[in-house]
């Protein structure tokens, strides 16, 4: 799904990403994030994680011979990764966001691509957030 400057809004108090919305009093900071793999690792070791659950399941539930078994086991395994890996990102749009709870700043990743027609949308973005908040929040003088 291609990206649209209409999935982007910013108003006098909120930057918006499709349904998601962020107070702009609690930005601090945007940037645009090139994933590694140990970024996306996490989303790799998560559907690994739900795949082998499921196989956990059923061995619990069915008898299977040795053979069957094991190729069951290979087969949620591969799909385990490959969820993880078309979870995975090239590109992340990241927001510092100050939580209201004892968890502070922290870096939030608003929307996720693979695409370089996307990334260079997310560029746009953090230009414009960047000069947003500049204006709604100006240095003072010291």
């Amino acid at each position: 799904m291609m990206l649209k400057s209409a999935s982007f809004k910013i108003d006098n108090d909120h930057f918006q990403f499709n349904n998601d919305r962020y107070p702009l009093a609690k930005i601090h900071g945007v940037r645009l994030k090139k994933m590694s793999l140990m970024d996306n690792l996490g989303f790799m070791a998560f559907w690994l994680a739900v795949s082998f659950g499921v196989f956990g399941f059923f061995a619990m539930c069915f008898h299977f011979s040795t053979e069957f078994y094991y190729s069951l086991l290979a087969l949620l395994a591969a799909i385990g990764l490959g969820l993880g890996f078309v979870s995975s990102a090239k590109y992340a749009l990241q927001i510092e966001f100050m939580h209201i709870d004892e968890t502070g700043k922290q870096w939030v990743n608003v929307a996720k691509t693979f695409s370089d027609q996307e990334k260079t949308r997310f560029e746009e973005q953090v230009n414009i957030l960047k000069s947003t908040l500049k204006i709604s929040r100006p240095n003072p003088q010291i």
